[in-house]
């Protein structure tokens, strides 16, 4: 498998990179850490008689800078320089080269690569978000610095994927699939049950029994089901439960806890990205029926 990091060659963007490095050791997947060139929009201080030569002296300078950030992170992996093509959107460019690498999740830092700063509409998350079937893993703003990948146990990377229990939310464990066959990863399935919802804890655990089967048979899988008063709503809860379960990563589907929300219109997975202190693993969540 692969795993493919995006920059847009800030200090910044650059968090989410030892992350990924680390899921991508406990999976045995390669990692390729990628910048998106726009040649109307970054070749100003390239002085060159041809635009492609321009191009060529602009690719050159950053392909040395990826080299140099993925020696910095003490990362292995490969490095890439997109061009982005007429007509598309920086997030076409990122998805036609996590397609041509083969990539099985794409990461990237939450203010980094056009930023989604507060509500994420129109940013590149949200384009990539809303066209492709691949988990995006975010690093958000408290997000903390992980130990040196090469330093993380290589067999125990824990995430937490919560549900609410609507079809749609199994959208976050068939995007977690590739990853959970490896045995670096291990899954812990969470389901919050608060009186309002009127679902018993039975009734929830019910639900994450048959969740389970999104998953390979061979997948290291555990169940979790708390009952709480949700005071602050369900993103306080899950981020504060990850923690006291040690989640490595928080994985949730776009649609949020409630089907009338989207997820960044104020919904819980927004509020998951802006509190958790690990890197939050988003998937689109699935059209009912």
């Amino acid at each position: 498998m692969k795993l493919l990091v995006t920059t847009d060659g800030s200090a910044r963007s650059l968090v989410a990179l030892p992350h990924a490095a680390t899921l991508a050791r406990a999976t045995g997947s390669t990692l390729t850490l990628v910048r998106v060139l726009d040649q109307f929009m970054d070749l100003g201080k390239h002085l060159a008689v041809k635009l492609d030569d321009a191009a060529a002296l602009a690719t050159a300078e950053w392909e040395a800078s990826l080299a140099a950030a993925l020696r910095s992170a003490g990362v292995e992996g490969d490095l890439l320089v997109a061009k982005k093509v007429h007509g598309e959107e920086t997030w076409d460019t990122i998805l036609r080269a996590a397609s041509e690498q083969g990539a099985s999740l794409i990461a990237m830092d939450s203010r980094g690569v056009g930023a989604i700063r507060h509500a994420l509409l129109g940013s590149v998350a949200m384009g990539l978000l809303g066209r492709t079937e691949l988990p995006v893993m975010v690093t958000g703003p408290r997000i903390q610095p992980t130990a040196s990948p090469a330093a993380s146990p290589a067999d125990d990377y824990h995430v937490v994927a919560t549900s609410d229990g609507s079809p749609a939310s199994l959208a976050v464990l068939r995007a977690l699939r590739p990853l959970a066959e490896t045995t670096g990863l291990r899954v812990t399935l969470l389901r919050l049950c608060w009186p309002a919802a009127r679902h018993s804890a039975e009734d929830c655990a019910a639900q994450l029994r048959s969740f389970r089967s999104e998953l390979p048979a061979s997948a290291r899988v555990t169940e979790e089901v708390r009952e709480m008063t949700l005071t602050d709503g369900a993103a306080p809860a899950i981020v504060a439960v990850a923690g006291e379960l040690g989640a490595s990563a928080i994985a949730i589907a776009t649609h949020g806890h409630s089907a009338a929300y989207h997820l960044f219109g104020g919904s819980t997975a927004l509020g998951v990205v802006s509190q958790s202190p690990v890197p939050v693993i988003l998937a689109r969540s699935l059209k009912p029926g």
